[in-house]
């Protein structure tokens, strides 16, 4: 009866080692893989095919706060993403981020999660992401986020392409009409020139 037991127990230790020297195997290879998508360069990764991008559904208002993401593929299977916040007012762009390694489903749940916090995101062309970054880095070009040039690099070869982008302050009345100077304010008080 103890030899049975004994045998039992010595063939449920064998089946756990083994299972367990299947995970270690596995959580090494996934740790190379993603060592080797995080040490691509950025050559390597604006080569990587485009999947999807997104961008905030107020993109097209005057002066828009939204975010703008476009992803590309990884030959592991996996997608990398450039994530900028913009600010199309007056800030250019606020944050910029490059993540190499979403897992599959991860990026959508990413996505709702931001839909629903910040505003819903709608899938555009790439064009468009890149033509919304480049409108935010020329306002605010004195002070790129940190991340900015890792994140930029999966735009590469992506031409800037889609509708107007209306960037800067709302305009007003002040703004349209000239200012005018001392002179002219003078001329109109004593009565020279016709006031508009």
């Amino acid at each position: 009866m103890a030899n049975a037991r004994d045998a039992r127990q010595k063939k449920k230790a064998a089946k756990k080692k083994g299972k367990s020297r299947v995970r270690r195997d596995r959580a090494q290879t996934r740790r190379q893989k993603q060592k080797r998508m995080q040490g691509a360069s950025r050559a390597e990764m604006g080569r990587w095919p485009i999947s999807s991008c997104f961008v905030g559904a107020s993109w097209h208002e005057r002066g828009a706060h939204v975010y703008a993401i476009l992803t590309r593929y990884h030959e592991q299977g996996r997608l990398a993403s450039a994530l900028f916040e913009l600010d199309l007012e007056e800030r250019g762009i606020i944050k910029a981020e490059l993540r190499a390694d979403w897992r599959p489903g991860e990026f959508e749940d990413f996505l709702g999660q931001l839909g629903e916090e910040i505003e819903p995101m709608e899938m555009c062309e790439p064009g468009l992401v890149v033509k919304l970054v480049e409108a935010a880095a020329e306002l605010g070009a004195e002070t790129l986020p940190e991340g900015y040039h890792a994140a930029h690099a999966l735009c590469d070869g992506v031409a800037p392409d889609g509708p107007e982008i209306l960037v800067g302050l709302e305009p007003t009345e002040e703004t349209e009409r000239p200012q005018e100077g001392l002179w002219s304010r003078m001329k109109k008080t004593m009565g020279f020139s016709k006031a508009p």
